[in-house]
């Protein structure tokens, strides 16, 4: 009897200080912040993203052409060698470890962005990072669908973190058209909020959301899928704490959206050089693309927050260049200017892609989003167009920031050239693996 009082009492013992334990867990867990950062690729001419090619291929060289394009791009695993991409919906840093290491660069990059923030950054808030793919169609109702899974899968994660006592920030970061993918989700949340402000562009991209909820398009990609996160959103995200978008096409179906109240801060990454940016004339209906966003083009959205911040890239400007430029045809393959006075200032591909043979700057092959994280702390308190000068000088990496009127100097950042040294050989040496694939 003495034997199982005492049982009994060890037993109780044990679940009063599991219980305790438990307790100031999730204690020291309730309403700590977490940062969120989703990193949402752009449109790609590979499987799923040249199929939205083929309703545009509306004559016979342009049928042809399709065809060309499809045969030569058909191999997704093209797509793994060199940029920041990975399956279809959210995955978050652990699994795109897991799954594609050694299978893709994505891993390597997102290690590399966290290895930047941990040296560089201000940011106390502890960071997660995750990846969104879609099927990197060139079309409108495209991402627009793309983006009512992106929303439903982030509202998922977001309430999954609260339930564990966290306080999420959302970032998004979005490349090329994946940053209107992004901007969509602002479409997506004042539709289901019945808000309307007295803009032509935002009414027709509301309706257009509207249309996408009530046909039964969202039905046939969830099937097609064997997603159920295709669907009229059940749950809502409030607002996106930041979305930084690189290179990515101005349109106006999409550009009113960045300046409304569900982002709290919207930064822009755009260079003079980049000739991809502003070539998508098909997905828009004004049959124009611009690099910047401008309050002109959106004066009737009414907003209590800062306007975007629009930060002109711009490489070595430091040194001179000779008078009679040469043809540069490998920046027109990265998506630049084939001719310029600035050869070294970014291409489409820089902003997002491990260009392997590349070796005009000092960092290459780094993707410029991989130095992010010093970018946003050198930005913080910035609410005016800026330009961002990096360049090499007595053996150092500066980042300098100046007005972009003035040209007046805001903020500047050294970097040691052994730390940047130590980002290429984690890519380099995963280059002949990748480069397999």
């Amino acid at each position: 009897m003495k034997k199982c009082v005492t049982l009994i009492m060890i037993c109780a013992t044990i679940g009063v200080v599991s219980g305790v334990i438990s307790y100031q867990t999730i204690r020291k867990k309730m309403n700590k912040e977490v940062c969120l950062n989703v990193f949402v690729h752009g449109t790609h001419l590979v499987g799923s993203g040249i199929e939205g090619l083929k309703s545009k291929a509306t004559t016979p060289l342009a049928k042809q052409g399709y065809k060309a394009l499809y045969s030569m791009f058909c191999n997704t695993a093209f797509l793994h060698r060199n940029r920041l991409v990975t399956d279809r919906g959210l995955h978050s840093f652990k699994v795109v470890q897991k799954s594609w290491k050694d299978k893709s660069v994505a891993p390597i990059i997102l290690d590399l962005v966290d290895k930047v923030h941990q040296e560089y950054s201000v940011d106390t808030t502890p960071q997660r990072y995750y990846t969104f793919g879609w099927n990197g169609q060139l079309d409108q109702t495209e991402r627009r669908v793309e983006a009512v899974r992106l929303y439903n899968e982030l509202a998922m994660e977001v309430d999954k973190l609260k339930e564990q006592g966290y306080k999420p920030k959302i970032r998004l970061l979005g490349y090329s058209h994946g940053g209107n993918v992004s901007l969509n989700l602002a479409a997506i949340h004042y539709a289901l909020n019945g808000v309307a402000f007295k803009d032509r562009h935002f009414t027709e991209s509301i309706a257009s959301v509207w249309d996408i909820f009530s046909e039964d398009i969202l039905q046939k990609r969830a099937e097609k899928e064997v997603c159920i996160a295709y669907h009229k959103p059940l749950k809502s995200i409030d607002l996106i704490d930041e979305l930084i978008l690189y290179a990515t096409p101005v349109q106006t179906e999409t550009e009113c959206f960045a300046f409304t109240d569900y982002f709290k801060k919207v930064t822009m990454f755009y260079s003079e050089n980049d000739m991809v940016q502003v070539a998508d004339v098909l997905s828009t209906k004004s049959r124009v693309s611009r690099r910047t966003l401008e309050k002109r083009r959106c004066r009737k959205i009414q907003n209590s927050l800062p306007n975007p911040v629009n930060v002109k890239l711009m490489i070595q400007r430091n040194q001179s260049f000779p008078k009679n430029l040469p043809v540069n045809l490998k920046a027109a393959m990265r998506g630049g200017a084939p001719l310029t006075m600035h050869p070294y200032d970014p291409a489409h591909a820089d902003f997002w892609c491990v260009v392997w043979d590349k070796k005009g700057v000092f960092y290459d092959p780094v993707p410029l989003v991989v130095f992010t994280p010093i970018i946003l702390s050198m930005l913080k308190g910035v609410h005016r167009n800026v330009d961002l000068r990096i360049f090499e000088k007595n053996g150092d990496a500066y980042f300098a920031l100046e007005q972009h009127t003035t040209r007046d100097l805001v903020v500047r950042k050294k970097l040691e050239m052994s730390f940047i040294q130590g980002l290429k050989e984690s890519l380099l040496q995963e280059k002949e693996a990748l480069l397999q694939l």
